[in-house]
């Protein structure tokens, strides 16, 4: 019993080593952009698609792309796309997996630094990373996606960018959760897969004005990512605004004075907003087109 036992805290011993050694390495690629080659599961590519909505008419970019299966199984739902690897011989199997699935003709995979691509092409960006490669990534998805492209992240968030939506995927056994170390391909199993989903949103930061309804309103916007704060005024009185949203390039919001209420619904094209204003005074509701301008 004693030489079991001593066994046992020997084995326990190895696993936690191994575990600090995986830690450490798992460091280092990650210092030096390195990203440790995890499959997504199947059943969680099929939930990101689905989160994303991607179809036919899409064009889809998987950061990453490994074996291409998640570029692979959005060619199966009609969509185009290429996938981005650093490894060539990750490209050829995802080349020669495109070619058994019948979808060659929808997809490519390039050999390339994800960090000097052009994603401006993509109406979806999917990613399974690491969390300071998505940080640096940030940035360059804002810059280059139109208003309205949605990202999905397989396990990572990005911080202080809040998703959109965030979906929970038990883990079965049999499916890694995260690898440490390449050399002794330890596995560390984890309950449950994480997915996040963006939708980038239009830049709306700034003062903008407009006439409507016999009245000048001013508005001020307060911008962070999807997240605005708005600030009204009719005839230089200020009045309340509430249920504010910004989703890619449609931003929508009630405000209300003691006698009238108004639900904007606009568009962002640049400086300029265009949609619906429905005006509700009493019992009476008109609706109008909405045109506003930023200063």
């Amino acid at each position: 019993m004693k030489t079991q036992r001593l066994l046992f805290l020997s084995n326990m011993i190895l696993i936690v080593g191994i575990v600090m050694l995986g830690t450490t390495d798992l460091q280092a690629q990650e210092d030096e952009k390195d990203v440790p080659y995890v499959p997504t599961p199947k059943p969680v590519v099929e939930k990101m698609l689905d989160l994303a909505d991607v179809k036919s008419g899409d064009y889809v970019i998987d950061l990453g792309s490994g074996d291409g299966r998640i570029v692979i199984q959005s060619a199966r739902r009609g969509a185009d796309g290429h996938g981005i690897e650093i490894d060539p011989s990750k490209i050829r199997e995802a080349r020669a997996n495109a070619q058994r699935a019948g979808v060659d003709d929808q997809v490519r995979f390039l050999e390339q630094d994800l960090f000097k691509s052009d994603i401006s092409r993509a109406s979806v960006v999917t990613l399974y990373l690491l969390p300071s490669i998505n940080l640096k990534l940030r940035s360059i998805l804002m810059e280059q996606l139109e208003p309205g492209s949605r990202v999905v992240s397989h396990r990572f968030d990005m911080k202080n960018w809040k998703p959109d939506r965030q979906i929970t995927i038990e883990n079965k056994k049999d499916e890694p959760g995260f690898l440490f170390d390449r050399t002794t391909e330890f596995t560390v199993y984890k309950k449950n897969h994480e997915v996040y989903y963006w939708v980038i949103p239009a830049d709306v930061q700034g003062s903008w004005s407009w006439e409507a309804d016999g009245h000048q309103f001013e508005l001020a916007v307060n911008q962070k990512f999807q997240v605005v704060q708005l600030n009204l005024s009719r005839d230089g009185e200020s009045i309340q605004v509430d249920k504010a949203n910004l989703h890619g390039k449609r931003l929508r919001f009630q405000a209300e004075t003691r006698q009238t209420d108004y639900l904007f619904n606009g568009r962002v094209e640049g400086n300029t907003i265009e949609g619906m204003l429905q005006i509700r005074d009493g019992n009476k509701s008109t609706v109008k087109t909405w045109d506003a301008y930023r200063d």
